[in-house]
């Protein structure tokens, strides 16, 4: 469908002269603006540095980088903000120079956690990775639990916001210390939180040693890793265009198009939107499955044409990363499905618990072992850590109580989709042996996906509301797609 611009060998050698150069640059900054993406003037002034003080790329990475997280900070803070007005402290949360203190203080925390092996310390020279996560997460519950005075508590909460950005690139670098005996470089925080991350909380790479592996070391490979990276701006540029459509179907107007033309459509008032407020609409059965499929395929849609604009601007700068999704519909399995529509997340909880605990647990019962993996992987790996411990601004100004209420929902999807995955991978193996007739395999991932989706729906509905929403009104909300009123 999309031409493969990148094999056109005369348009390489084209774009590798000044005015090739100046050409894709200029495209990939139209493209930038008309993806309305904030910091795309920050974004082509890197680029453009890149491009002529390659002799540089270290230093211009890394202040790169700096910057951006100073500039993400001011969307981090805005829940730090909202609680120091409550609780009246006066800190200067709003001034760049407590941000750079708070960096400081993270950067400092980061070179002691990635020091070399201490034999004083042999747990954690045995399980860097591990006594990192309690680290953590001691300390975030820590600042849920304590009564802390007010200014206490939102340095301390400051602190743990910045931290939680930089938490997975610290678990990717002590892996590679432990498995690729690889020291850590300062230049490394250039992709801490890489300027192309955006507000991103997992990183949108698997580690320093990936990228310094799939970094382009000569030009015409850079230029390649330029002209792919266009074409996906591009692509991202339609599908965002696509997802409108569907957001037109939910609540009767265009987020992005400047059309103004009447379609089918459920009407939804965006400004009201809860569960609760679904629950109450007189729907008929199909209109509750169209509301959650399409609320479905919109929310995949942002998640892929914001994610790969964003690892467009990685291959810019002469990095090879995979896209955050890739063609899902080519799934064969539902953990196949799922590494396509999410390959980062997939990847941290793979890297970090499915592998871990496939290799230490019932090594002699193949499916048992197969299925506990898959159920620690994602209850312990994506509901624990990633969506309680990782996120600790959902909880700024709440009891340990009220946290784990307002994370309910959450907990009870990832034990839920924990349960299907694992009886899914192991049900793949037994029909490895088999020969199924296609339909039969069709009609089986078609009622996969039906579940999935209806899985994710407890904590994609919606967005930030599904915190607020409680156990009996996601009940319902499954009640009305079934025709009954639970």
């Amino acid at each position: 469908m999309i031409p493969k611009l990148e094999t056109n060998q005369r348009l390489i050698e084209f774009s590798q002269t000044v005015v090739g150069q100046a050409g894709l640059l200029g495209l990939f900054a139209v493209g930038l603006f008309l993806m309305k993406v904030p910091s795309w003037i920050f974004i082509t002034i890197v680029l453009l540095a890149l491009q002529f003080g390659a002799n540089y790329k270290k230093w211009i990475l890394l202040l790169a980088s700096f910057s951006a997280a100073i500039f993400y900070m001011r969307l981090d803070f805005e829940l730090i903000s909202s609680f120091a007005s409550k609780v009246h402290a006066s800190l200067p949360i709003g001034f760049t120079p407590y941000r750079i203190v708070i960096l400081i203080l993270v950067i400092f925390t980061g070179l002691l956690i990635l020091k070399p092996k201490d034999r004083r310390w042999p747990f954690r020279s045995k399980h860097p990775v591990l006594a990192l996560a309690i680290f953590f997460n001691l300390s975030v519950l820590a600042a849920i639990s304590l009564p802390l005075e007010a200014h206490s508590a939102t340095f301390y909460w400051s602190f743990l916001l910045v931290f939680g950005n930089y938490f997975w690139f610290f678990a990717y670098a002590l892996k590679d210390q432990l498995h690729h005996r690889r020291e850590f470089d300062f230049f490394d925080f250039s992709f801490a939180r890489a300027y192309w991350s955006g507000s991103y909380r997992i990183p949108l790479h698997t580690g320093p040693q990936a990228l310094a592996t799939n970094e382009a070391h000569d030009t015409q490979t850079y230029t390649i890793l330029k002209i792919k990276a266009l074409k996906l701006l591009y692509w991202s540029f339609i599908l965002k265009h696509v997802a409108d459509l569907f957001h037109y179907f939910l609540f009767g107007k265009f987020e992005w198009l400047p059309w103004d033309i009447t379609l089918p459509t459920l009407a939804v008032n965006k400004d009201q939107l809860s569960l609760s407020h679904i629950n109450q609409l007189d729907w008929k059965v199909w209109q509750y499955w169209a509301f959650m499929l399409c609320t479905y395929v919109l929310y995949q849609m942002k998640i892929t044409y914001i994610g790969n604009t964003l690892i467009s601007v990685a291959r810019m700068s002469g990095f090879y990363l995979y896209r955050v999704s890739h063609r899902p519909l080519k799934a064969r399995s539902l953990a196949d499905f799922f590494r396509r529509i999410h390959y980062y997340y997939y990847e941290v909880i793979k890297t970090f618990f499915f592998y871990p605990t496939l290799s230490r647990f019932f090594k002699k019962q193949r499916r048992l072992r197969l299925f506990f993996a898959t159920f620690i992987a994602i209850f312990v790996g994506g509901g624990i850590q990633v969506h309680f411990f990782s996120h600790p601004e959902v909880y700024v100004g709440y009891s340990l109580y009220e946290a784990l209420l307002r994370w309910l929902p959450a907990g009870i999807y990832h034990i839920l989709f924990g349960l299907f995955l694992g009886f899914s991978m192991v049900h793949e193996i037994d029909l490895q042996n088999k020969n199924t007739p296609l339909l039969l395999e069709k009609l089986r991932l078609v009622v996969i996906a039906v579940i999935y989706i209806w899985l994710l729906s407890w904590i994609i509905t919606w967005g930030p509301e599904w915190p607020k929403a409680s156990i009996s009104e996601h009940l319902t909300y499954s009640g009305r797609l079934l025709g009954l009123n639970l």
